[in-house]
């Protein structure tokens, strides 16, 4: 995992960048927290239709899939309280997770811009 400056709605966000597989699985399990980062921006590198997972986490997390483009193209949740799982609607490079009410307490919205 690696730090990455991300850019949303001229907005300067620090996140933690994962693009290894094993790191990907274990994503934000077992953490109580994203700090010291805004979020955890995951880089599958090639387009997908990924599935994410509550397995293992301790808090509940707003999640963006995003194109390849940066463009936001579906927000939802994961809830470790209920377990569902959520798979992108649309091929996919990126999916970001950030803590709940993020997106909405920045104003960030399905087409938006995520700038790497």
């Amino acid at each position: 995992m690696r730090e990455q400056f991300i850019e949303i709605r001229e907005n300067r966000y620090k996140v933690a960048y994962v693009s290894d597989r094993l790191e990907q699985g274990r994503g934000m399990s077992g953490l109580d927290s994203f700090d010291p980062y805004a979020g955890m921006l995951f880089d599958f590198a090639v387009l997908s239709n990924p599935t994410m997972t509550p397995r293992g986490l301790k808090i509940v997390v707003d999640l963006a899939f995003i194109k390849e483009d940066g463009t936001i193209v579906q927000l939802t949740r994961l809830d470790p309280s209920n377990g569902l799982t959520r798979a992108s609607e649309n091929k996919v490079r990126y999916a970001l997770e950030v803590p709940k009410g993020f997106f909405e307490e920045n104003n960030i919205k399905v087409g938006d811009t995520v700038v790497l």
